[in-house]
């Protein structure tokens, strides 16, 4: 019996030996394999991480190359800039300098016109022949506005026939452009002992218009019987600024003969009767018959002289048979505005 146990638990034991030697065995055998698979895995792990390692290393290099790449272009292209930014600043203060060439050059040339426009308005006034060819004496008489109605009547004249234009200066004063018109009232009676009456205007000629200046004023001295206005002897320069016109009147009839010479001062700020020079008993011998009553202006010369200021001198030079008898000089008074 004890021999069986003893068979048994031999059996066991052997068994219980085989079964642990068996599952060592095969423990043994599992601990190798995941051990052949752990440094499989490990290889592969190194595997990639050296090619991790390569392609970092790659591209490192790839950067670092592009880094130092970039800053080769920045520093180029900073000194580009800087370049640029000192030809800028160049430019700049050569523009500023330009600038202030310019500024002084428009100075300089303000002043020089300034001067070259004072120069001009300083200078005296300067007669013109016709400035327009194309307008009319209708179109001249339309300037005064004025209708015969408006004529004053006089003593030697009742009504007014029509209106016709006695002469016309054109000249220049300073920049501007003026002209000088008289206008002339003929009466309706033509009778010896009738005559008519004048207007003088002035007007501002500019881009082919005129534009009165002043109202015109109002002569009724007359001119030669027969109802006819004052013609004009002549139109003078009588001062740096001022111009005059004559006007020439006078009659005959019973052995009496009387001749009136007007002058009138025309300027930018008045036009006024300035001096009346009467003459009785002009002598026929000065006369020529062949200009007419009119033209009896040979009797006495009338000459302004330059002295330098704005109001000439006045020579007035009386003749007889064509010689000097007798010399006068009028200065011009600025107080009463007149010759005296």
């Amino acid at each position: 019996m004890k021999d069986l146990y003893f068979t048994i638990f031999f059996r066991i034991v052997l068994a219980l030996g085989i079964v642990i030697l068996s599952n060592y065995n095969v423990y043994s055998q599992s601990k190798k394999e995941q051990i052949q698979i752990l440094n499989t895995t490990l290889d592969s792990l190194k595997t990639v991480q050296y090619t991790e390692k390569q392609n970092f290393e790659t591209r490192k290099n790839e950067l670092e190359s592009s880094l130092s790449n970039s800053d080769q272009k920045t520093d180029e292209l900073l000194k580009t800039l800087s370049t640029k930014k000192e030809k800028l600043n160049n430019q700049i203060l050569e523009n500023q300098k330009l600038d202030q060439d310019v500024l002084s050059l428009q100075i300089e040339l303000k002043s020089m016109q300034d001067s070259i426009k004072t120069a001009i308005k300083n200078q005296p006034i300067k007669l013109l022949g016709r400035i327009d060819d194309k307008i009319n004496d209708e179109e001249l008489i339309q300037l005064f506005n004025l209708s015969l109605s408006d004529v004053p009547e006089t003593g030697r004249c009742s009504q007014y026939a029509k209106f016709i234009i006695v002469g016309k200066q054109d000249y220049i004063n300073g920049l501007d452009t003026f002209s000088c018109i008289v206008l002339g009232a003929n009466c309706e009676e033509d009778l010896h002992m009738n005559i008519g009456s004048n207007y003088i205007g002035l007007f501002k000629f500019s881009k082919n218009e005129y534009t009165k200046i002043l109202k015109p004023i109002y002569d009724g001295a007359g001119g030669y019987g027969n109802g006819r206005c004052a013609p004009i002897e002549a139109f003078k320069i009588m001062g740096r600024k001022n111009l005059c016109v004559i006007l020439n009147s006078g009659y005959g009839g019973h052995g009496v003969f009387e001749e009136n010479r007007s002058l009138y001062l025309i300027n930018t700020s008045t036009i006024q009767a300035i001096l009346t020079i009467q003459k009785h008993n002009v002598d026929q011998g000065n006369r020529d018959s062949n200009l007419g009553f009119e033209n009896s202006d040979r009797d006495w010369d009338i000459k302004f002289i330059d002295n330098n200021s704005d109001y000439f001198n006045l020579e007035i030079i009386e003749k007889s048979h064509g010689k000097k008898v007798k010399t006068r000089i009028l200065k011009f008074n600025e107080n009463s505005m007149k010759y005296e």
